[in-house]
């Protein structure tokens, strides 16, 4: 045993005397903080028992938050109570009301992120049609475009001029095959068109090796979007007039729009296809300006929010995950996002039957297109076709064929539909 002098016991007793002053000065209200001790032994004996008032007490068990819990409302609410506000939405995280706005974010902090099997049951159990998934061969009438897309699934997608540097490039493992390769009319492309198939090509090259680094490091979502998918987005939109894409991950649904279920508030996506109705002469721009300039604040032509309030119809969304990242919840977002969609489009003025809405959805290389309907009792998300996979060239090519049919559908039979909704009939002028 150490011996111990009596100058360590005096500053013991200091140390103890000094510490229960800090108590009293501190206002402590308990009758177990004011209690007095009859020596150094039976101080030392309660210090060891009561935590420091300085010190966070350590969370037990219980108090560790269950990331598939399900999220509970504030006192009050119901799970209904949200009210309208202005599509003028422009605060980051406001629903409607002060208390409604805090549900999901509470919601996430006392028990985690909500699983995608609950934000898909919420769906299918929504009071105003509820969500009904089908594939796409049961659809009975298919439209033009369906039909178009199906017919791309393994035809001659890659010009013929970049041939000789995709066999020299592919190398022995994987030769391309003569069925991918399409001649021009004539077969004797001009110097401009194989400069610019030859760009594309290289451009495609450098997609498919980022693809192939990307699954190597386990790239997150943000390195699949940088170096895969918006490169992929930006060859499909070259030298496309009257319709863009756009970068939407921190855009909100505008409030009048949403869901009114907390476990569906909050519906984001990656990026969208929108419609640029800016040329003067554009009837779709004189259609836009029309509808939005005598209320411009409720009067809105894209139902999320966007950084310039743009007046730009959104069109097709697009969610994306990497490759390691759980593939449920993509369609789930998708399916949400355009909910909010279809509230915008049938508030149109002239707004007839809603059009049947593509979606896209990529997980890691591989990109799918599905379509959601809006029927009286359901919303139906028919499964799709596969767009290809932007680990190979031929299924770069695959989704790039893929991407311009849906472009040129949104800017001919999209744009078309939305420009007779926003006519404001006589009755209302």
């Amino acid at each position: 045993m150490i011996p111990i002098a009596s100058s360590d016991c005096d500053v013991t007793t200091t140390f103890i005397e000094d510490w229960i002053a800090h108590l009293h000065d501190g206002g402590a209200e308990s009758p177990s903080l004011v209690r007095f001790f009859d020596g150094p032994d039976d101080a030392i004996a309660f210090m060891s028992g009561t935590p420091s008032p300085k010190k966070r007490q350590k969370s037990t068990h219980e108090d560790l938050a269950d990331p598939d819990a399900t999220p509970r409302m504030p006192p009050g609410l119901t799970a209904h109570g949200f009210a309208h506000s202005s599509a003028d939405d422009t605060s980051n995280d406001t629903i409607s009301t002060s208390d409604a706005a805090s549900v999901s974010n509470a919601s996430s902090r006392r028990t985690g992120s909500i699983s995608p099997k609950k934000r898909e049951t919420a769906l299918r159990l929504a009071v105003e049609r509820p969500l009904h998934r089908d594939n796409i061969a049961n659809f009975a009438e298919p439209t033009q475009l369906m039909v178009d897309l199906a017919s791309l699934g393994s035809g001659p997608l890659i010009p013929v001029t970049v041939k000789d540097c995709m066999k020299r490039d592919s190398g022995w493992a994987h030769p391309p095959q003569d069925s991918w390769f399409r001649h021009s009319p004539d077969n004797t492309p001009g110097a401009d068109s194989y400069e610019d198939e030859l760009y594309v090509y290289r451009r495609l090259k450098t997609v498919r090796n980022n693809t192939m680094r990307c699954k190597a490091r386990m790239e997150h979502e943000a390195g699949w979007n940088d170096g895969v998918h918006a490169p992929l987005l930006e060859i499909a939109l070259a030298n496309e007039s009257g319709i863009t894409y756009r970068n939407i991950t921190a855009c909100r649904v505008l409030s009048p729009f949403r869901e009114s279920d907390p476990f569906l508030t909050d519906a984001k996506v990656d990026y969208a296809v929108f419609l640029d109705p800016i040329e003067a002469d554009c009837t779709l721009a004189a259609s836009v300006r029309a509808y939005c300039e005598p209320n411009p604040r409720e009067r809105v032509v894209c139902h999320v929010q966007l950084p310039d309030n743009a007046p730009t119809p959104a069109v097709i969304p697009i969610e994306t995950k990497s490759a390691n990242a759980d593939g449920v919840l993509g369609p789930v977002q998708l399916a949400t996002w355009t909910r909010a969609q279809f509230r915008l489009l049938a508030s149109f003025p002239s707004a007839t039957a809603l059009p049947i809405i593509p979606v896209i959805f990529v997980h890691g290389a591989n990109w799918r297109v599905d379509f959601a309907q809006q029927t009286h009792h359901n919303q139906i998300m028919w499964e799709g076709f596969s767009m290809g996979s932007s680990d190979d060239l031929y299924g770069c090519y695959k989704i790039i064929a893929f991407l311009r049919r849906l472009l040129r559908w949104s800017r001919e039979d999209y744009s078309s539909w939305v420009e007779q909704a926003l006519r404001i009939p006589d009755s209302q002028t």
